[in-house]
This record gives structure tokens, sequence and C-alpha cells, in this order.
């Protein structure tokens, strides 16, 4: 997937993501590690649906654009109540 990232705001581009507005993803890499403030795996912005092809989170980071590799439709409570998953 490729992102820009323009005032507080990730716009990502990912062919037929699936994702709807709400959902959280994890972001596991990025061409700028500063794209969410954070270290890697970074979890969990929740997304908001733009098109069957764009999604958009919020950053307070500012940056290059570039590329980035994520989970979509994580279930955040699931991952949270299992403790074979670290946080």
């Amino acid at each position: 997937a490729t992102y820009t990232r323009t005032l507080g705001t990730v716009t990502v581009t990912s062919t037929t993501h699936g994702l709807t507005t709400g959902r959280e993803i994890e972001v596991l890499s990025a061409t700028d590690p500063g794209i969410l403030s954070g270290n890697f795996p970074i979890r969990w912005p929740s997304v908001t649906f733009v098109n069957a092809n764009t999604f958009t989170f919020p950053t307070t980071a500012t940056g290059a654009n570039g590329n980035l590799t994520y989970i979509g439709n994580v279930d955040v409570d699931q991952l949270d109540s299992d403790p074979s998953i670290p946080a």
C-alpha cells in the first residue's frame, strides 16, 4: 500500500482494502518509521473509509510519503484478551 500524509491525516491507497470506518489496523512497517510517532508494530489506529481503494487514519507525525504494510480488520478486543499475543 502507499500513503501520503498531510494536515494530521494519513491517506492510504490499497486496492480493495475491505475496511470500514471504525475498524482498526496494525501498521507493521512504513517508509517513514515516524508515521505514527511510535515504534512498529503500531497498534491500532481506527480508519475512516473513503472508497474501496482508500482509507485514512489520524496522525500527529509529519514527514515523508511512501509505502506501508498493515494488517486490516484487526479485532482489538480479541487480541487484547489473548495472553499469547504481546502487547
